[in-house]
């Protein structure tokens, strides 16, 4: 992947998380930007859990040309899952064309946490024909623990007005601790 902003990494980005979230294995992002033009993750898997590491501070920004989309990235399991972010600052520049910056949910039972370091999202907004709720981040399941760490959320907005909202940071459903 080009950290240099200059090149497209939605393929080589949706390559890593495809391998690592059904492993349950970490997705190491060595420091920079990384220019992207859609989802980085499939939109839902059987099972598995979404670990990034970020060596340095990481951005992952939207290409202004882009398409409007649904999900940044995405782990949704019917099995519990799990989910981590460590290291740098991951920051999510959405730029208007994208409704969700992380979608964290599983339909499983009790069990799975959620410890996210330092992370950032931007100018989330709900673009496409879809009528549906948008969340900068969101934690959807019966974790029994929640840890974020100093999120930041800056801009979530849609441009439908239908039944829902934006959210920065939706949680639902937890069984545990929410910090």
């Amino acid at each position: 992947a080009d950290p240099t902003g200059a090149t497209d990494n939605t393929a080589l980005l949706k390559a890593l998380f495809d391998v690592t979230i059904p492993a349950d294995t970490i997705a190491v992002l060595p420091a920079g930007t990384y220019k992207v033009s859609g989802p980085i993750t499939s939109s839902s898997y059987a099972a598995g859990s979404l670990h990034i590491r970020c060596v340095g501070d990481v951005t992952i920004q939207v290409d202004a040309s882009s398409t409007a989309f649904s999900k940044l990235i995405s782990c949704y399991t019917t099995a519990i899952n799990s989910s981590t972010i460590t290291g740098g600052r991951l920051t999510l520049e959405l730029a208007n064309l994208c409704a969700n910056g992380i979608y964290l949910r599983h339909s499983g039972t009790d069990g799975g946490t959620v410890n996210w370091g330092p992370v950032a999202v931007n100018n989330a907004k709900n673009n496409t024909a879809v009528a549906e709720e948008n969340q900068a981040l969101l934690v959807y399941g019966r974790y029994t623990s929640v840890k974020l760490d100093h999120p930041i959320v800056d801009g979530v907005d849609r441009v439908q007005n239908p039944d829902g909202g934006c959210k920065g940071i939706s949680i639902s459903e937890v069984v545990g601790q929410v910090t």
